[in-house]
């Protein structure tokens, strides 16, 4: 009986340690993806997809060869921009970690 209400505050203590350092990292992420250098960091990234949108992107042509375009050429391009997409995500809260550090 006493090993099985340890094990209750066991699991409720690292419950709650968890709980707090998400909210702790998430936190620290946001700060630091608010700054500055975050943000031209994300401009940086995001400049290579509205180039190829711009000129790619207006290009007229044919479905397949489009297809083409997009997966193997702007595959890169894409992949920049989602990285700077990230950081906010990975900072925003869900409804798992709503009671943090706050």
């Amino acid at each position: 009986m006493i090993a099985s209400e340890y094990r209750y505050v066991q699991q409720l203590l690292l419950e709650e340690a968890a709980k707090l350092a998400d909210a702790a990292v998430r936190q620290g992420v946001a700060r630091a993806g608010s700054t500055p250098l975050a943000s031209g960091v994300a401009a940086a990234l995001r400049a290579p997809r509205r180039f190829a949108d711009a000129t790619f992107g207006r290009l007229p042509m044919p479905g397949p060869l489009r297809s083409v375009l997009d997966t193997t050429l702007l595959a890169p391009v894409t992949a920049l921009d989602e990285l700077a997409a990230l950081v906010p995500s990975l900072a925003a809260r869900n409804g798992s970690s709503s009671n943090g550090l706050e």
